[in-house]
């Protein structure tokens, strides 16, 4: 498998680390919302587990 050259978009991350603190939670929360309704109960399960054990 080959490896892309740049694995980050260093420009994007300029971008983001810009933002205001609120605009990163924001953008947080909102993915975080996105990827609880996406995963099934299997990996939810999981997830609430290692979130238990504080990992």
């Amino acid at each position: 498998m080959k490896k892309a050259e740049n694995e980050f978009d260093v420009e994007r991350i300029k971008i983001y680390m810009s933002q205001p603190t609120e605009a990163k939670l924001r953008f947080l929360e909102e993915a975080n919302a996105f990827f609880e309704k996406a995963m099934d109960e299997k990996t939810k399960e999981i997830s609430r587990k290692l979130r238990k054990k504080k990992f």
